[in-house]
């Protein structure tokens, strides 16, 4: 989006350009709206503050920019709306009023800590790429900027939005290219003692971070087999493939409930129970499903099936899962499930 929105800058826009612009405009803001947001915005900027203070030039530039303006928010705007009106309906709205909440208090010392030397370097080297008077430059010091700031402050909050979708890879692209420019800069120094200088604080700094860095790449490293939320064995995974392949769409599952999440995101089936955040109504059917699998009364749990027109159950390899009655066929077996069909 951002080399597609750079190059319709030119007097005559090219098709291509305006074309990619739309396209990722599109995708973006509908995977990621906040972040489509961040980049129009900080692009409208990085315009601004290359033209300076004069007002004739901005003029001209926002007309010469209107292209890709339009492009962008013709393309983005739609996307951006209709999400706004689905997460104020069911079941979507329970997602809004999560995120709301999940609000963590952050500091310059918590972001130094995870970034390290490169964010430092980067904060010295910035005025250095501004001076470049580039719009590319500006756009990359504007983005990184915005996004730091907005996640560190209390703004997020304050629009029920989490300050995590405020940080992207671009951000950290952006910290990454500005540090990089600023080590380069190092070795243009043209006395030794300063340059010395420079680089002895940035070894220093970064053998101060390194115990932390350490510590991250051990636990991005931890790999526990026995998580099912990290890892479906081979067997298992292939008895869910079998569900999808003998079910019909519009077919509902009842699953064990450390499957609620996995299964209809492998197999794109619908399950009475998922995400508690994405059922309706989640509180009572997680009840319901709990006495299903836990009444043993063949009675109960029939008229529980057809009821909520249950077509398929999957449970755990375990003795107080349902046994085998005349309306419920045994398909598949696994290691640690089993597969069963509700007969009508």
């Amino acid at each position: 989006m951002v080399y597609f929105a750079l190059n319709g800058l030119h007097k005559n826009p090219r098709r291509l350009a305006l074309g990619g612009l739309a396209l990722t405009s599109l995708v973006l803001a509908s995977l990621q709206p906040v972040l489509w947001a961040l980049i129009a915005g900080s692009f409208l900027l990085a315009l601004l503050s290359y033209q300076g203070i004069n007002s004739k030039k901005i003029l001209s530039a926002i007309k010469s920019a209107l292209p890709v303006f339009g492009t962008l928010l013709i393309s983005g705007l739609p996307p951006v709306i209709y999400l706004i009106r689905l997460l104020d309906t069911l079941p979507f709205s329970q997602l809004k009023a999560w995120e709301a909440a999940q609000q963590t208090a952050l500091t310059p010392e918590h972001f130094l800590t995870a970034t390290g030397p490169i964010f430092l370097v980067a904060v010295f080297a910035a005025p250095l790429i501004i001076i470049h008077r580039k719009i590319t430059t500006n756009f990359t010091v504007i983005i990184t900027t915005l996004s730091l700031f907005l996640f560190l402050s209390p703004i997020p909050q304050l629009m029920h939005i989490s300050h995590v979708r405020f940080v992207s890879a671009l951000t950290i692209l952006g910290l990454s290219v500005i540090a990089a420019y600023g080590i380069t800069s190092l070795f243009t120094i043209r006395r030794l003692w300063a340059k010395i200088t420079a680089i002895s604080i940035l070894i220093f700094l970064s053998a101060i971070m390194l115990p932390n860095h350490i510590k991250t790449i051990r636990l991005a490293g931890v790999f526990t087999p026995t998580n099912t939320l990290q890892y479906i064995g081979e067997s298992d995974f292939a008895l869910l493939m079998r569900a999808k392949a003998l079910s019909r769409p519009g077919e509902i599952f009842l699953v064990t409930p450390w499957l609620e999440t996995q299964f209809p995101g492998i197999t794109g089936r619908t399950v009475f129970y998922g995400h508690p955040l994405l059922t309706m109504h989640a509180e009572a059917k997680a009840k319901e499903r709990a006495a299903f699998f836990s009444s043993g009364n063949p009675a109960a749990m029939r008229a529980f099936a057809d009821t909520h027109r249950i077509s398929w159950i999957i449970t755990d390899v375990s003795p107080q899962k349902p046994a085998p009655e005349p309306w419920i066929k045994l398909i598949q077996r696994s290691n640690n499930l089993i597969l069963y069909q509700v007969q009508k």
